[in-house]
């Protein structure tokens, strides 16, 4: 490289690192300038002169609503043991729906912890969520580690509805029936139609 290039590329790149100082946060993300007053700012459209507005009487927020239904935690801060929306065809339709996206890749299809995913983790496995230890758990414990997270898992607030996620946690319920019920469970109707296609 001759001495005239070599000088043409320190210019270049001079110049390249003052223009980079000169960007501002909203060259980046154009949505920072915007107009917009921020929390705890004046705003003389109001005769009180405050931005933050107080929101109308007997508002409450969306989430709040029914505390229990949100946190999965009662008033003393207990998990409550059962899920607080009714069961229906629909409802565990949901939960199947959402536990096959979001958690059967590390607990297996059957909630047993064997998945393609768990057989090449070098960590901590995934649980089995269908053994007698996953059983005895509430469904608020459940439905709090869906939100929240639990171990390696991070949460999946961000992902699904506080209804979808107690959904999943009564497909959790009916994985468990699934994979611990005997021939007495079923009805009689069924019982006579399992032993007479066991008798083919």
């Amino acid at each position: 490289m001759n001495r005239l290039n070599a000088k043409l590329l320190v210019s270049a790149l001079a110049a390249a690192v003052s223009l980079s100082a000169c960007l501002q946060q909203e060259d980046i993300d154009p949505m920072t300038k915007q107009a917009k007053y921020k929390p705890f700012t004046q705003n003389a459209f109001f005769a009180d002169g405050r931005a933050m507005r107080t929101p109308p009487a007997n508002t409450v927020a969306r989430e709040r609503a029914n505390a229990q239904t949100f946190s999965g935690r009662d008033d003393s801060g207990q998990m409550i043991a059962t899920n607080p929306f009714p069961l229906s065809a629909q409802f565990l339709a949901t939960g199947r729906k959402q536990y096959d996206i979001h958690c059967a890749i590390c607990h297996g299809a059957t909630g047993d912890g064997h998945s393609l995913v768990s057989t090449q983790m070098s960590l901590i496995l995934p649980p089995s969520l269908v053994n007698t230890a996953k059983r005895a758990l509430t469904d608020g414990f459940i439905f709090n580690a869906l939100t929240n997270g639990w171990g390696l898992m991070a949460g999946y607030a961000a992902d699904m509805t506080t209804e979808e996620r107690w959904a999943v946690v009564a497909y959790v319920r009916a994985l468990q029936r699934s994979q611990g019920t005997t021939i007495a469970d079923a009805t009689a109707d069924a019982r006579a139609q399992l032993e007479k296609e066991a008798q083919k």
